[in-house]
């Protein structure tokens, strides 16, 4: 790791798990709230930046963003607010997503980053949510088909995605196992509270589960720190050796077990989660937790660091049949056209392909430029096979 990813890791550590305050040697702080801003886990060292030696300009500037997300976080929980009082009121069961489900167990939910709001009704009760929702001010911001699977409206700034499934790829088994535990879930939400406002979220169980998925879903494209730590905080929070045998069964069962082994262990290796209590993951691999770890700090939230390009790398080293499919859901990512043109979409793949062919030629070596992404690629399916992460570009059963 370079000393920029030694000091993230060191503050992170120190603000949510107590760990040491002392930064490596020679860190440039200025690196490390660019890379802190860029995985969307700046404001996780708010209540120690005052104990860190820097510039005052920089600091200044630090805790200021921070107190613009504390701003928008309120922002977003009073937006959530409605919509659970409008849902409540038209008997429409559902359940929040990720989002403030995980901001809960952070010690300063604040301080955790959100974007959007995601809410997972049952599918019988969608057309009915979506009348509502227009009906209230909600306004579309893409086309919405019978494939849409995280469908988007705005309103008053807020980007909401109303779910009829959270599950990525049906047609795998595994997939519509984790599925039916979700569901399930819901008809058993529970209410929790977060900064005053009440909202239903899935019981625990089903929580971590989500959490996993999400990031299983963005580990080829895009994962971040902050899916991470979302992560770490559940097993913090929820998942001791007690409760490890039953929550283990139900990731076995949906693919995730392997993943929820790494990604804890991980987060002992690196970020200074607790191992007392916590020592179901021990024995998981160290060197693919450097690996994955690597990944994370090349990526950046959301793969904003590469601008989607590992979407389309890790495509390159697949089948034909992945090569297309990776493409065009690419392509719907990156191309805003699509926003105002949805008849477009058919084409999104052509669209991916040539932005990746001109990032390539944009470079000093194009053709050395593309053997390093692929052989970048293979490395990542390497990885994605051994966490057992793969089942979402299956084939149909």
């Amino acid at each position: 790791m370079t000393a920029t990813q030694q000091a993230v890791c060191a503050l992170i550590r120190a603000a949510l798990f107590e760990g040491p305050k002392a930064l490596p040697e020679q860190t440039d702080l200025k690196e490390v709230f660019r890379e802190m801003a860029e995985q969307c886990v700046l404001a996780l060292p708010g209540d120690i930046l005052k104990e860190l030696d820097m510039p005052q300009a920089l600091r200044q500037l630090w805790t200021d963003t921070i107190k613009r997300q504390a701003f928008s976080c309120y922002h977003l929980i009073s937006e959530q607010s409605a919509l659970v009082m409008l849902l409540d009121e038209a008997g429409i069961p559902f359940v929040v997503l990720k989002g403030t489900a995980a901001a809960m167990l952070y010690p300063r939910p604040e301080y955790r980053a959100m974007g959007d709001i995601d809410f997972l009704i049952p599918a019988k009760d969608f057309e009915r949510t979506q009348k509502l929702l227009l009906e209230n001010g909600f306004s579309p911001v893409s086309e919405i088909t019978e494939q849409t699977r995280d469908c988007p409206y705005q309103r008053n700034g807020i980007l909401f995605e109303l779910h009829r499934h959270f599950a990525a790829n049906l047609e795998d088994a595994q997939s519509r196992e984790l599925e039916k535990s979700i569901q399930d879930g819901l008809a058993r939400a529970q209410r929790q509270t977060i900064l005053g406002s009440s909202f239903p979220m899935l019981p625990p169980l089903e929580n971590g589960l989500v959490l996993l998925e999400h990031i299983s879903q963005h580990l080829e494209a895009g994962l971040g720190l902050r899916q991470i730590i979302d992560w770490l905080m559940y097993a913090r929070s929820m998942l001791h050796d007690a409760q490890w045998p039953e929550f283990g069964a139900a990731a076995e069962r949906v693919g995730l077990r392997h993943l929820a082994l790494v990604v804890t262990r991980m987060g002992q290796l690196y970020f200074g989660l607790p191992e007392a209590g916590i020592s179901w993951c021990r024995d998981a691999d160290d060197g693919l937790c450097r690996e994955l770890l690597a990944h994370l700090f090349d990526s950046g939230d959301f793969g904003h660091k590469d601008m989607g390009r590992s979407a389309t790398v890790n495509a390159m080293s697949r089948s034909s049949d992945g090569f297309f499919r990776n493409l065009q859901a690419s392509g719907c990512r990156n191309w805003k056209l699509l926003a105002r043109c949805p008849y477009l979409k058919p084409f999104a793949w052509l669209y991916q392909l040539c932005r990746y062919v001109r990032l390539g030629l944009s470079r000093k070596s194009p053709i050395r430029g593309l053997i390093e992404d692929m052989a970048r690629g293979r490395r990542l399916n390497r990885m994605l096979r051994e966490l057992g992460a793969t089942r979402h570009g299956k084939k149909p059963e």
